[in-house]
């Protein structure tokens, strides 16, 4: 069985088959390092794709510094700074739910969101 490397390397070849055996081996990780970071699953689930598809987009880019699950998280990270920034220039601020609603807490959400996403990228950059 192929490591990531050569699956990236495959898929920038076009290889389908190599994306999917990427996707079984990522997603999961992924989905649950977006869902920490947004705290919504349907949004977690959006960024996941995006990030794939960045992914898929770049896979020929892959220089092999990192590994491949690292260089997944990093896009995924852009990916929610992109989406936080989107949120933000519409007037949604962390602290509001998607339904419109003020969480409870009297703590400001985006610090802990920051945090995780310290820790997240603290995370990334272990090696196995």
């Amino acid at each position: 069985m192929p490591d990531d490397t050569e699956l990236l390397a495959q898929i920038g070849r076009g290889d389908q088959a190599a994306f999917r055996t990427l996707l079984d081996r990522h997603a999961r990780y992924l989905y649950g390092v977006a869902h920490a970071m947004t705290g919504n699953s349907t949004e977690a689930e959006d960024i996941v794709q995006e990030t794939l598809v960045g992914a898929l987009a770049s896979a020929g880019k892959f220089r092999g510094e990192s590994s491949a699950r690292t260089w997944l998280v990093r896009i995924l990270i852009n990916r929610v700074r992109m989406w936080r920034r989107t949120r933000k220039s519409r007037g949604l601020d962390e602290t509001t739910s998607v339904t419109g609603s003020l969480a409870s807490s009297s703590a400001p959400v985006s610090s802990g969101v920051d945090a995780k996403l310290d820790l997240t990228q603290m995370l990334a950059q272990l090696t196995p």
